[in-house]
């Protein structure tokens, strides 16, 4: 939750500002890929730290390549 609850914190200055159809909705996107991304951690019910440990690892794996995609649409990638 604390990382979720930071997330808000430093987005919510953006957020308001709104979208200029590049930059800043390519930055609120990419934020709301990683929020979804993280909320089923938050939620989940896991039987096992195993379980658990997996929901992270898949949900680790989703942000870097979120991340990687917003990298490379900030650079001018397509």
């Amino acid at each position: 939750q604390l990382i979720l609850d930071a997330l808000e914190n430093d987005m919510a200055a953006l957020i308001a500002y709104g979208g200029d159809g590049g930059v800043l909705n390519a930055i609120s996107e990419g934020y709301s890929k990683f929020k979804a991304g993280i909320l089923p951690l938050l939620t989940g019910e896991y039987e096992s730290t195993v379980d658990f440990s997996a929901a992270m690892k898949y949900t680790q794996l989703y942000i870097s390549a979120t991340y990687a995609d917003l990298m490379q649409k900030l650079s001018g990638g397509t």
